[in-house]
C-alpha cells in the first residue's frame, strides 16, 4: 500500500514537467524506489503521457486528438477531483459522458464500473469499410458480430450482422442500466433503439 511522504526541497527540484506541459506539485513523494508510486499519480500520469506523449501515439494513434483541460494540467487539482468522485474498482473514463469526446475534463470525465468500460471499448474493425462489432469472417465466407471477446454469430450479410451486434448492445445496456440506475442518463444516449429507455 503507498504511503505518503512529504516531499522536501531535494525531491521537489527533481521533478520535471510531465511531457513538458504538466506539473506535479504534489505536497508528498509521488513515486521513489524505496516507497514506490502513488497510484493516483500513475493515473494522471498515464492520461497526460496518452494526451501528449508522441512515442504513445505511434503505439495508439487514437489518442492523438486527445487533450487534458488546463485545470488538471496540475496533479492537485486532478488529485483534489479524483478523491472526490472516485469508486473503488472503477475506472476513469472519458469517452461516455459525451459522446466523441477527446477532453480529460472534471466536465467529461466519470469512474464507471469496469465491465461498462468493457463493453464501449470495442475498437473498429481492420477492415474500415466494416462498422464496429462486425468483421468478415474468410473460413465461413459469413459476417461475425460480437461484443469484446464475445460471440454474437455468423451472418449472411453485413446488415444482419450489423442488426445483431446493435441488438445485443442494447440489451447489455439495458441490463447496465439497471444495475446502475446512477448511469441511466449516461448509457441511454448509446441505445440504438431496439430497446428504448422507456422500456425499463
Amino acid at each position: 500500500m503507498f504511503i505518503r511522504k512529504a516531499a522536501n526541497k531535494i525531491s521537489i527540484a527533481k521533478r520535471k514537467p510531465i511531457c513538458g506541459i504538466a506539473i506535479n506539485d504534489a505536497w508528498y513523494i509521488t513515486q521513489s524506489s524505496k516507497h514506490g508510486t502513488c497510484p493516483i499519480y500513475r493515473k494522471w500520469k498515464d492520461m497526460i503521457s496518452r494526451s501528449y506523449s508522441s512515442k504513445m501515439h505511434k503505439n495508439n494513434p487514437t489518442y492523438e486528438d486527445c487533450s487534458v483541460c488546463d485545470e488538471w494540467l496540475t496533479f492537485s487539482n486532478f488529485l483534489s477531483w479524483y478523491e472526490a468522485n472516485h469508486v473503488d474498482g472503477f475506472d476513469l473514463d472519458k469517452d461516455l459522458k459525451v459522446k466523441g469526446n477527446k477532453i480529460y475534463s472534471p466536465d467529461t470525465c466519470l469512474f464507471v464500473p469496469q465491465e461498462v468500460n468493457r463493453l464501449f471499448a470495442d475498437k473498429p474493425s481492420l477492415n474500415r469499410s466494416l462498422p464496429t462489432g462486425v468483421s468478415f469472417h474468410k473460413g465461413t465466407g459469413k459476417y461475425r458480430a460480437r461484443i469484446s471477446s464475445s460471440h454474437i454469430g455468423l451472418f449472411e450479410n453485413q446488415k444482419d450482422a450489423v442488426k445483431a451486434y446493435a441488438q445485443a448492445m442494447d440489451e447489455k445496456i439495458r441490463i447496465l442500466i439497471c444495475q446502475y440506475p446512477n448511469l441511466k442518463i449516461v448509457l441511454s444516449q448509446y441505445l440504438t433503439g431496439t430497446i428504448k429507455s422507456t422500456d425499463f
